[in-house]
């Protein structure tokens, strides 16, 4: 029995005029002509969206590549992962932890609810983490961490409650995947060492 992957990266049709914002923008109203790959890892997944996108932008793109999550029990439709924004994170700081680098990331943390970081783009929010953390190297007392998140585009489950007195409250649930940095290039920063739901 074959395994199911996780991310499929399909060919869509883009709409007259449409001009993508970021080489992982997906256009309105998709409407899939091939799929071109499959992955278990959403960077493996979007390393293939950019190498392909890159590609067709020059001319006015006709086709792009976008990344779907295929159809899971309970959602009859493909999910829209793509694009992915960005949001920065602060953690506390894991006890006897050092790290690596100004982007280096601990294998386990613990979120510091007061975070209210806005959406950046891949560049802004590395630059924003990676001068935070900068700083934060120059306080040794400092007890806070900042790491980048990267969300997905279509929220996986979204809950609307009405109150007996009518006051409505919707729930969002969003896929994040950490961001950590890689051995090699400034392109192979972006991996997930892990998700959450």
């Amino acid at each position: 029995m074959q395994t199911q992957r996780n991310y499929r990266v399909s060919i869509v049709e883009c709409p007259d005029g449409w001009e993508p914002n970021s080489l992982d923008d997906s256009p309105g109203g998709l409407r899939c002509i091939e799929d071109i790959g499959s992955h278990d890892a959403i960077e493996e997944a979007l390393e293939q969206v950019i190498a392909f996108n890159r590609g067709e932008i020059d001319d006015g793109p006709k086709r792009w590549a976008v990344v779907f999550e295929p159809p899971v029990r309970g959602r009859s439709h493909y999910r829209v992962c793509t694009p992915l924004t960005y949001r920065l994170v602060h953690i506390h700081w894991p006890e006897g932890w050092q790290p690596e680098s100004p982007l280096d990331v601990p294998t386990c943390s613990w979120r510091d609810q007061s975070d209210t970081s806005g959406e950046y783009g891949f560049d802004e929010a590395i630059e924003a983490a990676r001068s935070l953390n900068e700083a934060h190297l120059l306080e040794p007392s400092f007890e806070r961490w900042t790491m980048v998140v990267a969300i997905e585009c279509e929220p996986l489950h979204t809950s609307i409650y009405c109150d007996h007195l009518g006051t409505e409250t919707s729930t969002t649930v969003r896929r994040l995947h950490v961001v950590r940095p890689n051995t090699g290039s400034r392109d192979k920063l972006f991996t997930t060492v892990r998700s959450s739901h």
